[in-house]
């Protein structure tokens, strides 16, 4: 998708699989932030979909409570490691309540150019709210 002034974008993709696409001016002036909600990863999860799943809280926030199968790169080692952030297969960042993950998003998006990634909305928090109760609330 370019953006020149204008906003161009196929509608019908847009929500389609739980994946909800966002305009957000954080880096440039729009920016496709996919979010995915947390019962749409559970499914793909479920249906044994190849997701890389990346927690970018503290470490105590991890050690305290995270999704199964997630691996640990907090938002402020981002710039120096995004080297370990896959591009071969969908990624999934993961925060407390989505904002930090948007942040790594948006900059992965621009500095690295990564069109493989999607936010889980509302975090970890929503996750287990929703999806998976014996993840502890904090």
């Amino acid at each position: 998708m370019k953006c020149a002034g204008a906003v161009r974008a196929d509608w019908s993709k847009l929500t389609s699989g739980g994946v909800i696409l966002r305009l957000t001016p954080l880096f440039s002036p729009y920016l496709m932030l996919p979010e995915l909600t947390p019962e749409a990863l559970h499914a793909r999860l479920q249906s044994g979909e190849n997701l890389q799943l990346i927690d970018v809280r503290q470490p105590e926030e991890y050690a305290f409570c995270r999704i199964e199968g997630s691996i640990l790169i907090p938002l402020g080692e981002l710039a120096s490691r995004a080297d370990e952030v896959p591009d071969d297969r969908p990624v999934v960042l993961i925060c407390h309540h989505g904002v930090r993950s948007m942040q790594a998003l948006a900059y992965l998006q621009h500095r690295h150019e990564h069109t493989n990634l999607l936010n889980l909305r509302g975090g970890i928090d929503a996750w287990s709210r929703r999806v998976d109760a014996s993840v502890a609330l904090y």
